[in-house]
């Protein structure tokens, strides 16, 4: 259940940086587009070259063609052989992307595909907003990225648009639309499966990688997840400085969370396959701490699901809890949370793991002791944490 999803540090994005100019030329400073065409007659000896690269040929022929779209002519004349762009399709998009809205292209044939010179649009009329520069690869079954942004392709997205994927020679190759909402912050818009499936809004963006349909976001359970912000789900997304230690707030708003900031007691480490489940908690006071009224909870809308008494965490030390249906009235998943409330209803502290971090004969703890960083690892039960 982490939620940090870092799309603003997407890897592989092709930023397409380059629009060029129609083959023929850019009279006045206005792009021409050539007309769809079956290509130069054999013999012509002239160069049919398309929106992606420079046109070239004469007479006696010429070299120079670029990779997509129709090539044409040779010393003494050629014919025309068309690129295939077969198992092209546009696979998912966001709209709302960080840095910038992006497309994500499919080439599920079993071909590498060229899409150099290929027009992006958000306007049927106008084709070739925007062009996939020379050397835009796709190899079989994988992904092609490419930023949107008016830098880069003279358009970006809207909260609902058609999107449009041509082949130079002015063919439609694919082409999408969607509504409002169907691409929401901290989501996507995609297909599901790759490159067959039907389009559907997908909760766990994943650029050049197989789409997942993700859970959605659920307004009211204290998470301030991806697809959810402080204006559509203020419950969950908080201020710091609202004098409140909101869950999305542990471990960033020092003013709203300072027991959490300055660490006196927090969850330490966790057994969720165990037998009993168990969580350790830890003091990095020099004092004793008496933790009466303090509660346990894997649900954050009911954080005194066990109401601590009578018991005592030692100064700099350690604590062991057994966590089950009869002691405590609950226990520890696979994909679990667990979070540490003061008597007040403060939340000192909140840890989160996923399938896999706690397997069985394994726990889930801070290394070292109270520090922020978590791993999977070998028990130690009311002592020092160690490494696997």
């Amino acid at each position: 259940m982490n939620w940090t999803l870092p799309l603003s540090s997407l890897r592989g994005l092709l930023f397409v940086t380059s629009l060029l100019c129609s083959v023929s030329a850019c009279d006045d400073g206005e792009e021409t587009r050539p007309e769809p065409s079956a290509g130069a007659e054999p013999g012509a000896g002239a160069l049919a070259g398309t929106l992606a690269g420079t046109q070239a040929g004469s007479a006696a022929g010429a070299e120079g063609a670029v990779q997509a779209g129709t090539q044409a002519g040779s010393a003494g004349g050629g014919a025309e052989g068309r690129l295939s762009y077969e198992g092209v399709t546009l696979n998912e998009l966001s709209a709302k992307g960080e840095p910038s809205d992006w497309l994500e292209l499919y080439n599920h044939s079993s071909e590498e595909r060229d899409l150099s010179g290929c027009g992006l649009s958000d306007d049927p009329s106008e084709l070739f907003k925007g062009l996939l520069p020379e050397g835009s690869l796709i190899p079989a079954g994988g992904f092609l990225l490419v930023a949107i942004t008016d830098e880069t392709l003279g358009f970006k997205l809207g909260d609902a648009e058609q999107l449009t994927l041509s082949s130079p020679s002015g063919e439609l190759i694919d082409e999408v639309s969607y509504s409002a909402g169907q691409s929401p912050v901290g989501g996507s818009y995609g297909r599901l499966p790759d490159g067959v499936g039907a389009w559907e809004t997908l909760y766990s963006p994943s650029p050049s990688a197989p789409n997942e349909r993700g859970e959605a976001p659920s307004c009211g359970d204290l998470l301030c997840e991806p697809a959810e912000s402080a204006e559509s789900c203020p419950e969950d997304c908080v201020s710091c400085g609202d004098g409140l230690c909101d869950p999305s707030e542990l471990g960033a708003c020092e003013a709203d969370c300072p027991s959490v900031m300055s660490g006196v007691v927090v969850i330490n480490e966790v057994v969720a396959a165990g037998s009993p489940d168990w969580l350790e908690l830890y003091n990095l006071s020099d004092e004793d701490i008496d933790l009466s009224g303090y509660g346990l909870s894997d649900e954050l809308t009911a954080p005194f699901k066990a109401t601590l008494s009578g018991l005592t965490l030692p100064a700099s030390g350690h604590l062991k809890i057994n966590v089950s249906d009869e002691s405590l009235g609950f226990k520890l998943g696979g994909d679990e949370l667990a979070s540490l409330t003061d008597p007040s209803g403060l939340v000192l502290d909140l840890v989160d793991w996923d399938e896999g971090d706690a397997p069985e004969g394994m726990s889930w703890g801070r290394s070292p002791d109270g520090a922020e960083e978590w791993r999977t690892q070998a028990p130690s039960p009311g002592a020092a944490n160690v490494s696997p």
